[in-house]
Parts: C-alpha cells; sequence; structure tokens
C-alpha cells in the first residue's frame, strides 16, 4: 500500500510550492476551457481524468484534516 503523502505547513508557505500551486491551477484553467466544447467521448473521458488529478495534486497544498475522536 501507498503511504500518505503530506507536504509540511513550512512546505505550503514555499516559493516553490506556490509557483507549482499557480502552473497548476492555470493548467487545469486551460483543460477545463478545452473540455467546454464538443469533443467524442473518449477525449471527453481523458481530459476529466486529467483534471481530476491535478485537483488531487492541488489539495496537497490544503490544510491536512485531522480527524477528532
Amino acid at each position: 500500500s501507498m503511504t500518505k503523502f503530506e507536504l509540511s505547513a513550512a512546505d505550503r508557505r514555499s516559493t516553490l510550492w506556490m509557483q507549482i500551486e499557480q502552473h497548476l491551477n492555470q493548467r487545469l484553467d486551460m483543460l477545463r476551457k478545452s473540455n467546454d466544447g464538443d469533443k467524442d467521448e473518449r477525449p471527453t473521458a481523458l481530459l476529466r481524468g486529467q483534471i481530476a488529478e491535478l485537483k488531487y495534486i492541488l489539495t496537497l497544498g490544503q490544510e491536512p484534516r485531522r480527524v477528532e475522536d
């Protein structure tokens, strides 16, 4: 099984992460815009998969949610 990957608070505030996050958000916007047109089922599914993966990566920059008892 895969170990859960987490960025530290310092990582999330780093210049590098902020640059990566900005780049990913720009790419996400581009993919969403290209998904708006009429496309065949397969290219649409591919775009949706790419969008989902970018959204997942972007969640790494969010404050981790702790489960309380």
